[in-house]
Parts: structure tokens; C-alpha cells; sequence
């Protein structure tokens, strides 16, 4: 994986921009939010499973995300 670039390739003082991807279990992936909507999407390469989560739904009053609190409960079905 190629590390974050400048964005102005004549700037390397300017922002980096890069693949945000982190791991989760065996998956590759990132979570995200949207006004009224959040996701979770990640891939596995070695077994070819992909897993796409996406509520229209506010975090829980306890901070989690629905989107990622949905993934890791069929993550943990899918790796048994």
C-alpha cells in the first residue's frame, strides 16, 4: 500500500491524501457518515467475502455507529 501523497504534487508541504483502510477481523475496511446515514464496508481477499453495511440511522446514545455495531455482529457469523 502506497503511502499518503501531497495533493500538490508541487506542495509537499500541503495536505496528504491516501487510502483511509483499516482492519477489521479478517476484513479490509472503512467506516463512514453522511448526514441521516452511516456504513461500514469491508473485504476479506484471501476467503473473497465482502460485507457492506448502510442504516439511515443516528449513532446510539452510547456512541456506536449502527453501521459497524451490525458488521461486527455478522462478522462474528461469518468467522465462526
Amino acid at each position: 500500500m502506497e503511502s499518503p501523497r501531497p495533493v500538490k504534487a508541487d506542495d509537499p508541504g500541503d495536505a496528504l491524501y491516501g487510502l483511509g483502510i483499516a482492519k477489521f477481523g479478517q476484513l479490509f475496511g472503512r467506516t463512514g457518515e453522511l448526514p441521516g446515514f452511516n456504513s461500514f464496508a469491508g473485504h476479506d481477499p484471501a476467503n473473497n467475502v465482502t460485507l457492506v453495511a448502510w442504516t439511515n440511522l443516528a449513532p446510539t446514545p452510547d456512541g456506536r455507529d449502527p453501521a459497524t455495531t451490525i458488521a461486527r455482529a455478522l462478522i462474528g457469523k461469518i468467522y465462526r
